[in-house]
């Protein structure tokens, strides 16, 4: 977990021809992410809080949203909890395994906001052991606005 922590995960990919026929997001450069409901998207592995991900659907490549609220926002990280049904939001979720890179936006009046990056669970004891995805997991999302300047110099926004 200290490997994951101290490490970055994120990276711009140079397209070969612009995009000319969408906008594209927003990238959220405020630092007061923390108590903001986030949607996350991925397809990545489904499961439910109680059992789980399975990783027999990791392959299905259903498209999935969920939202959270972001407990910390610390350096490079943020972070949420999976909470059970009786702290949850409605939509309350967890990425899985194949939902890594996957976007988390912030809405602000209407318009999305790029804010995460999906990235890592927390585990503790034996991480082969770990089972992702069951309720009173904490994830790790790639925090944007502490990349807001690199990602501004390199795009030229």
């Amino acid at each position: 977990m200290q490997v994951l922590e101290s490490s970055s995960d994120i990276a711009l990919i140079k397209l070969s021809s612009p995009v000319l026929d969408i906008k594209p997001i927003s990238i959220y450069s405020k630092s007061d992410e923390k108590g903001k409901v986030i949607t996350v998207f991925g397809k990545g592995a489904m499961g439910n809080g109680l059992s789980g991900e399975n990783l027999d659907t990791k392959y299905i490549y259903q498209p999935n949203k969920f939202q959270n609220v972001v407990e910390s926002a610390n350096g490079k990280w943020l972070t949420f909890k999976f909470d059970s049904p009786r702290n949850a939001l409605p939509l309350e979720g967890m990425y899985g395994s194949g939902d890594s890179g996957g976007a988390s936006i912030i809405y602000q009046s209407g318009e999305p906001s790029l804010v995460g990056l999906s990235s890592w669970q927390f585990a503790t004891g034996d991480i082969s052991a770990f089972k992702g995805g069951l309720y009173g997991t904490t994830a790790y999302q790639t925090r944007i606005s502490s990349y807001y300047n690199w990602i501004t110099g390199v795009v030229g926004r």
